[in-house]
């Protein structure tokens, strides 16, 4: 699961943004990035019931910052 499944799933960035209690610049900002943190990521995991899984989100986080 990457950013991009996850926006798709709640069908905008806004609604994401909405959902997480955040602004659509953060989510935004994650899908520019091409991460998100790890607490935002667990926070995910959490609020959805394990739907998406924090490694998962991570995944995508790791890959992010030592590969360039």
């Amino acid at each position: 699961m990457n950013i991009e499944k996850l926006i798709e799933h709640f069908g905008s960035q806004s609604e994401l943004a909405r959902y997480l209690g955040v602004t659509r610049a953060s989510v935004c900002q994650w899908v520019a990035d091409g991460y998100m943190t790890n607490a935002r990521a667990y926070e995910i995991e959490v609020k959805s019931g394990g739907k998406f899984k924090a490694r998962d989100l991570m995944e995508q986080t790791q890959l992010g910052f030592g590969e360039q």
